[in-house]
């Protein structure tokens, strides 16, 4: 059976979110996606609180909404990489928005 994410270790007692027994998550993998999963955590962690996210649901299409954490900092080649995500989402919300009709 796994762990609740952010669980306390049954081990020592301690808040992380890798330990033996539960380490299927990137946050315990020293390079994610490369590096086998082990018992140290490599990464935090950042949620949206739930305040902001239903002031921003009741702006409807007026917002948006992206993750603080970069997944990718390392490879600028890759669409993926910085803020570029969140960028784009604001970018795909706007234009319409920017873009002035043809005229007949």
């Amino acid at each position: 059976m796994r762990a609740t994410r952010g669980a306390l270790d049954p081990n020592t007692g301690a808040a992380c979110d890798c330990f033996a027994g539960d380490t299927d998550r990137p946050l315990c993998e020293q390079i994610p996606g490369q590096s086998a999963a082990g018992t140290t955590q490599f990464f935090a962690k950042a949620y949206p609180g739930l305040r902001q996210l239903e002031v921003l649901r009741g702006q409807g299409d007026n917002a948006s909404v992206a993750s603080i954490c970069a997944r990718n900092v390392t490879d600028d080649s890759r669409p993926d990489f910085g803020y570029r995500p969140a960028m784009a989402g604001i970018v795909e919300r706007m234009l319409p928005r920017l873009t002035t009709p043809a005229s007949p």
